[in-house]
């Protein structure tokens, strides 16, 4: 469960009216996320735009993946497992706090 005292990195949202048109069928995160073979998917975490990078988290089965718009992979994150730890390594060391593994387009 997690807990109400986890804080989003400086630089991200988990705010839904910042993430509800993100992701959706039609837009570009949604199909490349069919390209790397989710299908049922969940948006739980991105950068803002003042941030000035486009980097998201998104859940899937219990999983966790990670990417950014702006380039056309996508990686699984092996390590941490829970989305508190996972954006308290990103608030330390952005992306490279996490262990992933690049994904291959299931297309």
């Amino acid at each position: 469960m997690e807990s109400h005292a986890t804080r989003v990195p400086e630089g991200w949202t988990c705010d839904p009216d910042d993430l509800q048109r993100h992701f959706i069928p039609g837009t570009t995160g949604w199909e490349i996320a069919r390209y790397y073979g989710l299908t049922d998917f969940n948006l739980v975490l991105m950068q803002t735009p003042d941030s000035g990078e486009m980097g998201y988290i998104l859940r899937s089965k219990g999983r966790y993946y990670g990417g950014d718009l702006m380039s056309d992979s996508m990686f699984k994150i092996t390590r941490p497992k829970t989305l508190p730890r996972i954006m308290r390594a990103i608030g330390e060391e952005d992306f490279q706090g996490l262990r992933k593994k690049e994904l291959k387009p299931m297309g």
